[in-house]
């Protein structure tokens, strides 16, 4: 049975596969409802363009003029608690003209403007030729996702330089029962050729 986690995460992406539409990035502006960009209005000069059609779940790229501190593409969560036994996955094909190395992690809102991050172990690099990634994250390593929180965000970061991405396609899982071998202490082999 799906976690209502993983069903708004996939509802989510599906509303972005259905889209037929570009435009500017606006920083904290929603591309569809519980997806959206957030890059360094304070720190940063950023321009940035979206784009997504049949085929292309969304392609995007970044002029970036004075790097900011920040860059990363959201999608909403529910701040449900999760358990001990539980793996967080997200399985992305992606590709890009130049390599541009990026990261997901989950953020969990706390009492006021606090939030935690919850890093995933992977970091990936995309370059020319479509690849699929894959990104897992335990969440008895993340004690954030143990407690309820009033919201949640599963992030894609970047570095804050100037690139061009295409996200063919994404899916977000989550697996329960026991730890993937490649979890307990052996070589990933995902993240070997990541």
């Amino acid at each position: 049975m799906e976690h209502v986690f993983e069903t708004l995460a996939n509802a989510r992406l599906m509303q972005l596969r259905r889209l037929e539409q570009d435009g500017a990035v606006v920083s904290g502006r929603h591309i569809v409802p519980g997806a959206w960009f957030v890059t360094d209005t304070e720190a940063g000069e950023i321009d940035g363009t979206f784009a997504s059609a049949q085929g292309i779940l969304l392609r995007f790229g970044f002029d970036v003029r004075r790097p900011g501190r920040w860059l990363a593409f959201n999608l909403a969560l529910d701040g449900a608690v999760l358990t001990a036994d539980q793996v967080i996955g997200v399985i992305v094909d992606a590709e890009a003209p130049t390599p541009v190395p990026f990261h997901f992690s989950i953020r969990s809102g706390q009492t006021g403007a606090a939030f935690s991050d919850s890093r995933f172990a992977e970091t990936h690099s995309a370059g020319p030729g479509r690849r699929t990634r894959v990104s897992l994250l335990r969440v008895r390593d993340a004690p954030a996702l143990l407690e309820p929180a009033p919201w949640r965000n599963l992030r894609m970061v970047f570095s804050p330089a100037s690139f061009e991405f295409c996200l063919h396609d994404a899916r977000v899982f989550i697996a329960s029962g026991h730890t993937p071998a490649s979890l307990a202490g052996t070589p990933d082999p995902v993240a070997a050729s990541a």
